[in-house]
Parts: C-alpha cells; sequence; structure tokens
C-alpha cells in the first residue's frame, strides 16, 4: 500500500442482491491512510473519509476519480490519512 495513491472501489449497485451493503474491503482500505474512491454506499453517505459518486444522476465514478487526482497533495494530507486510519481503527472487530 505504500506505493498506492488511490483506493477505487467500483462496482454496479444495480446488480448487487438486495442493494449496496457495507463492504469490510473499504476500512481495510482506509486502515492505510489513502484515499478511497468508490460507488455510492448508504454506510458512508456524508462521510468525509471517502469520495463517493452520487447514488443517482451524472455524479460517475471517472469523474470523481478526475477530481480526487488533481487534488491529491490535498487529498492525501498527513491529516486526512490519519483521519483515514483512525475511522478505521475504531471499527475493528475488537472495537465491537
Amino acid at each position: 500500500s505504500r506505493n498506492v495513491d488511490i483506493w477505487i472501489f467500483p462496482f454496479r449497485s444495480d446488480k448487487l442482491l438486495g442493494g449496496p451493503t457495507e463492504s469490510h474491503k473499504i476500512l481495510e482500505y482506509l486502515s492505510t491512510g489513502k484515499a478511497v474512491v468508490m460507488n455510492w454506499l448508504k454506510t458512508y453517505e456524508g462521510n468525509e473519509l471517502v469520495y463517493m459518486a452520487s447514488p443517482v444522476g451524472k455524479n460517475v465514478l471517472p469523474d470523481l476519480l478526475d477530481e480526487v487526482l488533481s487534488n491529491l497533495p490535498e487529498v492525501n494530507s498527513e491529516e486526512n490519512m490519519k483521519a483515514r486510519c483512525n475511522y478505521a481503527l475504531e471499527r475493528t472487530y475488537d472495537q465491537h
């Protein structure tokens, strides 16, 4: 994960049985501190630690990825990376 700048979590929510749900993979990505660009998941709605496409409309993943890449130094600032790591650590199995 040292060589990763952004984790991308694409999926087609209309193809998921029961709709989009929580993903432990996102917590794994967040634990590295690097930015996560993903499709919409209700669990992360309003969470400023992930970059999430809109559930409806034209805020599609490629456009969101371009936006995040154009601001990479800010996106992966030390402060933001620590916040992502802390968020993941607060949600480990041991914490629940």
